[in-house]
């Protein structure tokens, strides 16, 4: 990196994922997911070692769960002034002046917690915040008037209070300065990983037949069902080919797993598709893995972490074009097709167990994507936070 991050300058990291607090490693005093935890732990060339390590022996002391936990979980254990506390405690020996605490609030268009502004008054604490998508400015349809609005008072607030700015997709580093008016200068990009998932060997003996009808082709859709993902466009164009392929749905459908029940019925495919929702890791990768194809008809992604994890096990990726896929895999990496055209997507799985070109395609795909491993988003997220302290 040519200059790391100085445990002399920063006191410690606190870093909130998407909403949740995810005390899985309190790096000097910080909070990382998983992958980013890992990423970081194999950049030996950094201090930011030294503070996970140090982190974990905080987490012992002060014998907080390592467990995944909702904020609206941890809230109710770690009330405002007592997670302060235990702040201070960490930092007995933590200097203003000299040193800086370090906020990754994880989602621009939500508002960083109240307690950090408790924090804010002890510590020399700067806020470096995460650009996810901007999926309300490209596509106002799906959420609404109200939604936009919300998230556009969130944005202003966070900006004028975020010292940095980081995203996953340089298509995102565009659309913030249109939408947002943040200048391209400010945002770092930090391309996700794929290196999260199981060692292929586990996937590839995970058993799936107790989940899906392997005795013909399925496609595979792990998907939250948002409007612009496409999931009830896809059960009715999808009607015709339960003779020769299933459809298997998975991912946390909410409240509209009824609806997409109700569609499958009324079409007469409950042979044909299957909802699955929430896997273990392990079987939820052996699905991808086995699959004929990952079926994508997403019209809007801020990363697109199912293409790169699919790109990854060589299952072929048949989308919608948009920005995320075509950067990620590129138009000879994947089956691409106009957004909305269900029709000709769905009439193009047939030809993709044939192809003669599939081998290639995937091939492609692989190699696009190798790179984009955690700990390389470890390194890029550590380039923004020694920007953020000039």
């Amino acid at each position: 990196m040519g200059e790391s991050l100085s445990t002399s300058k920063i006191a410690g990291i606190i870093h909130e994922h998407h909403g949740y607090l995810s005390p899985e490693a309190w790096g000097g005093f910080a909070i990382y997911p998983n992958s980013l935890q890992k990423g970081f732990s194999k950049i030996t060339d950094s201090p930011a070692i030294s503070l996970i390590l140090a982190g974990d022996r905080i987490l012992k002391e002060l014998q907080i769960s390592t467990q995944v936990s909702s904020y609206s979980k941890v809230k109710a254990r770690i009330l405002p002034h007592i997670f302060f506390n235990q702040m201070r405690s960490a930092f007995l020996n933590y200097d203003p002046k000299k040193k800086t605490v370090l906020y990754h609030h994880m989602n621009s268009f939500v508002l960083p917690p109240m307690w950090l502004l408790k924090l804010s008054d002890y510590y020399n604490l700067r806020l470096v915040t995460s650009i996810v998508d901007l999926q309300e400015h490209e596509h106002p349809e799906f959420l609404g008037p109200k939604v936009f609005e919300q998230r556009q008072n969130n944005y202003e607030i966070t900006i004028g209070l975020a010292s940095g700015f980081v995203t996953a997709s340089p298509f995102l580093v565009e659309s913030a300065g249109n939408f947002l008016g943040i200048s391209k200068e400010k945002i770092t990009i930090a391309p996700l990983g794929w290196d999260h998932m199981p060692e292929l060997s586990v996937i590839q003996t995970t058993n799936v037949k107790a989940l899906v009808d392997t005795s013909k082709p399925y496609f595979l859709f792990p998907s939250k069902a948002w409007a612009h993902k496409g999931h009830l466009e896809l059960i009715s164009s999808f009607k015709g080919l339960g003779k020769e392929m299933n459809l298997v749905l998975v991912g946390g459908l909410g409240a509209q797993k009824k609806i997409l029940e109700s569609a499958i019925r009324d079409t007469g495919q409950e042979d044909s598709i299957a909802i699955l929702g929430y896997q273990n890791t392990n079987d939820h990768y052996a699905l991808m893995l086995h699959s004929s194809g990952l079926v994508f008809p997403s019209i809007y992604e801020g990363f697109g972490l199912p293409y790169i994890e699919a790109a990854r096990l060589r299952t072929p990726v048949i989308a919608f074009e948009n920005e995320s896929v075509n950067h990620l895999l590129g138009k000879s990496g994947a089956y691409l097709h106009p957004q909305g055209a269900f029709g000709k997507m769905i009439e193009s799985l047939p030809f993709s167990l044939r192809d003669s070109n599939r081998g290639s395609i995937t091939d492609e795909a692989f190699n696009r994507v190798e790179a984009l491993t955690w700990e390389n988003t470890a390194r890029k997220t550590l380039d923004m936070y020694l920007a953020a302290l000039q």
